[in-house]
């Protein structure tokens, strides 16, 4: 299990990647139209905050005594179902969301059982 210390950073190491990867996104990356294969930088946002309220879901779950949270299914199909629950919102808009969801972060990671145990992501590649 880890520390206090290791989680610490784990978690400060998060907010500035999520911090630097933001300011690229909304700024650089948006302006010079950047893709991370077909996706451009809304999309690369949506999954953000698909993945964080997934992994801040099961780490909740988990720490109270439910279980962690399930996720099956071909990365193609995953993807599609990622951006249609976001769709309509703006690139000002993702980040503040990810930030939300990021700042729900430290309460239950510093109350987390067993760190392995909060979210089982099961993909196959289509």
């Amino acid at each position: 299990m880890p520390t206090q210390n290791s989680q610490e950073q784990l978690i400060e190491a998060l907010e500035e990647t999520v911090s630097d990867a933001f300011e690229y996104l909304t700024g650089e990356g948006l302006a010079s139209h950047a893709k991370v294969g077909d996706r451009g930088a809304w999309k690369v946002l949506c999954h953000m905050i698909y993945w964080h309220q997934t992994t801040t879901d099961g780490i909740e779950s988990v720490v109270s005594g439910g279980d962690p949270r399930q996720f099956e299914a071909a990365s193609d199909e995953a993807n599609d179902r990622i951006i249609e629950s976001i769709s309509g919102k703006t690139v000002e808009e993702l980040p503040r969301e990810v930030r939300e969801i990021q700042g729900r972060v430290p309460t239950p990671v510093h109350s987390i059982p067993d760190p392995s145990s909060t979210v089982f992501i099961g993909m196959n590649r289509a």
